[in-house]
Formats: C-alpha cells, structure tokens, sequence
C-alpha cells in the first residue's frame, strides 16, 4: 500500500466528506444517493449538485418514503411493521427463485427425482 494514499481525519463524517469530495472531484460525475444515507453522506453529495432519489412510482409514495418518514418521526412500530413486510418479501422472493431454479435446471430436477 501506497502511504501516501493513506489519509487520518478527526472522525467518520469528515472522511465520508472526503471520499465524496475525492469521487466526485476524480469522476467529475454526478452523485445518486437515496434519502436514508447518513447526513454526512447525503449533505456532501447535495452540496455537489448529487441527486437524492426517494422513491415514487406513478405518484404514489413507496415503502422506502415511509420508512424514512417513520424513522424520521421516532415511529417505532411503523418502523418495526415495514421492516418485517421489507425481510418477509425479500424471503418469500428467495425462496420463489430458489424453487424456480431447481425446477428449471435439469440437473437440479433429475437430482431431486434420483
């Protein structure tokens, strides 16, 4: 490693500052953050002309914008309940995959029947 890449700061929001700083000031592009980054990422990527995307499709607030308001209002069991559907949803598509793929992979289906 390069010692001179190597850069100590007073703490964890100045170094998100100075990696978005560094990025953006290297790619010369545009930074895309979703509004539940930390503010020491979100306020660094706003001052740079970054965009923040809140989810809404056709006008109608997603799950993403509620949860970032529940935390936002210390909403404790809207935070709890949309947690719980966001990790159901994710483990009920994983295991349609997972079926899906063993059914649509000979090896897999005749591994099953043996």
């Amino acid at each position: 490693t390069d010692p001179g890449l190597v850069v100590f700061t007073s703490g964890g929001t100045e170094a998100d500052n100075l990696a978005v700083d560094g990025v953006l000031g290297a790619s010369g592009g545009v930074a895309v953050c979703t509004a539940v980054e930390h503010p020491a990422v979100l306020e660094p990527v706003q001052a740079a002309g970054g965009v923040v995307v809140v989810e809404t499709l056709f006008s109608y607030p997603g799950v993403g914008l509620q949860l970032v308001d529940a935390v936002r209002n210390h909403d404790v069991p809207v935070v709890q309940a949309l947690s719980m559907i966001i990790a159901g949803v994710y483990v009920v598509v994983n295991l349609v995959a997972d079926l899906l793929s063993i059914l649509l992979t000979p090896r897999a289906r005749t591994a099953i029947s043996s």
